[in-house]
């Protein structure tokens, strides 16, 4: 079986759409049952616990746009390790002031290949950095 690196950076993509869309049966979906997940102050354990703490976290903004970055593989037979950088914009409004906070994140994320293509079946998220930027009102 033929590997592309594009086929992990893919999953991430689709990670990244569905947590922006609030597709949170379509994230769990990038992960194999009962997957490892360390997300600092939204938790760590299995993804199926992990995904509502996610899931609620991400009610609390009125629109998310994560943006997949720089991207490296390892690949060593039916297994991977990826490294992963995302910037994250979340659109909120507190008072009279609309707010971007935004995140840069490295992930690392172990893969496995099963039946149904790759799946993470590990993941780390490391917070490298954090602002919030007044943004004009009306733009969501």
């Amino acid at each position: 079986m033929s590997f592309k690196l594009s086929d992990l950076h893919r999953i991430q993509c689709d990670l990244a759409f569905a947590t922006d869309a609030g597709r949170w049966d379509d994230f769990v979906g990038c992960f194999v049952a009962k997957a490892l997940v360390y997300y600092g102050s939204l938790g760590a354990g299995e993804i199926e616990h992990i995904a509502e703490s996610i899931r609620e976290s991400q009610a609390q903004n009125q629109g998310t746009m994560n943006l997949v970055g720089t991207h490296s593989a390892r690949v060593d037979g039916d297994r991977a390790l990826a490294e992963t950088y995302v910037v994250s914009h979340h659109f909120r409004a507190d008072d009279n002031q609309s707010w971007d906070d935004q995140a840069g994140t490295h992930y690392v994320d172990r893969f496995v290949r099963v039946s149904e293509g790759w799946r993470i079946c590990e993941r780390t998220a490391n917070l490298r950095w954090f602002k919030s930027v007044p943004a004009e009102s009306g733009w969501l």
